[in-house]
């Protein structure tokens, strides 16, 4: 009976674990949410201003 009772308080903590975890982790479900998340960071990778890279800079010349 010890036994069982144990493994059931550890399953039982697992399972509110997980639970716990499943939903911090859930991600917003609208219709333009991954479009929007795509555009920031489509943002963050784009270089500061509007000056274009040359080609020396490019290659390492």
């Amino acid at each position: 009976m010890n036994a069982a009772f144990f493994l059931l308080i550890a399953v039982g903590l697992s399972v509110i674990g997980s639970l716990v975890m499943w939903l911090w982790t859930a991600r917003p479900k609208g219709f333009t949410h991954s479009i929007d998340e795509f555009d920031k960071n489509l943002q963050a990778l784009r270089p500061d201003g509007t000056e274009e890279q040359s080609d020396a800079d490019y290659f390492g010349l």
